[in-house]
């Protein structure tokens, strides 16, 4: 138990219970998503009641708080997220003897209904990465590649763009994508193989260095770097994949859709659920099993 701590500040408490996580200890990414979820229900009881303390917190008021999240748009697994966030700081201060009573106990969220994600079929996935082929400049060779890297292997936008030269291996056909929490190779085809190897050879040469006045040229690390030779930006390939979309005749495409299609497709294809599990990099095989009903069930490999 950590020292009691006499009417503690709304601040006081959220720290001391990072400070329990770090100590457990829980990767810093799941620390940070904790911060982040409680700052979120901070501001929210500050626009609400103004000044509070967490003795003083109702259900009804964690309720008012998963209701805002809904009425703003966030995702399920979101919600879900926050929520669990929400609880497991309440059984803390419990546990920690900082409140009377855990409101979550009797805490009842909304339900929010899922929604099936926008999925891109085998011919909607072939037409948006010949997009770029039309035009054939370094950015399009560029994009090119990046299509077709997601359409293959289904990482996260954050991955690709985190790309650096060294984790491409041309000579055996896999890519290293570093997540959060650990790195996995993946491997990719032949035309994937040849949309990199195209833009290696004749894109990125005109792409590769920044120019930094009064001094000489240096020559980036990243695989993907855009016309200033600068590590290429999530918000700059959405840009171009929202033209690309429209010309594809498309809509409703984000980089995430990419990897829910490929898990979709690699299921279709008999891939065994771990296997898909492991090329995508899911922490938890439930988040991969999500993926079945979303597939004709004669279809999908067990």
């Amino acid at each position: 138990m950590i020292a009691q701590i006499d009417q503690p500040t709304s601040q006081d408490a959220v720290s001391a219970f990072l400070t329990h996580l770090e100590a457990r200890p829980y990767s810093a990414a799941t620390v940070l998503a904790y911060t982040v979820d409680l700052s979120q229900l901070s501001r929210f009881l500050m626009g609400s009641k103004g000044a509070y303390l967490w003795p003083a917190i109702t259900p009804a008021d964690l309720r008012a708080f998963a209701a805002s999240l809904v009425g703003r748009g966030f995702a399920v697994a979101s919600v879900a997220r926050k929520v669990a966030s929400v609880s497991s700081f309440f059984h803390w201060l419990a546990d920690e003897h900082l409140i009377p009573t855990d409101p979550t106990r009797t805490w009842h969220p909304p339900h929010v209904a899922a929604t099936t994600p926008r999925l891109l079929t085998r011919d909607e996935v072939a037409t948006l990465v010949s997009q770029p082929d039309r035009w054939g400049h370094p950015e399009a060779l560029r994009d090119g590649a990046m299509l077709r890297l997601l359409a293959a292997t289904g990482p996260r936008i954050s991955e690709v763009i985190n790309l650096d030269l060294t984790d491409l291996d041309l000579a055996t056909d896999y890519v290293r994508y570093r997540g959060a929490e650990r790195e996995r190779d993946v491997p990719f085809d032949v035309a994937t193989h040849d949309a990199l190897a195209d833009y290696l050879a004749r894109g990125r040469p005109h792409l590769r260095v920044t120019y930094r006045p009064g001094r000489r040229h240096v020559e980036s690390p990243s695989l993907f770097v855009n016309h200033r030779g600068q590590r290429m930006t999530r918000q700059g390939f959405w840009l171009n994949l929202t033209a690309y979309t429209k010309a594809a005749g498309l809509t409703g495409v984000s980089p995430h859709t990419f990897r829910h299609s490929c898990a979709v497709l690699l299921l279709a294809d008999h891939v065994e659920v771990a296997d898909v599990q492991s090329l995508l990099g899911h922490a938890s095989i439930q988040t991969t099993q999500g993926y079945v009903a979303m597939v004709p069930r004669h279809r999908v490999a067990r």
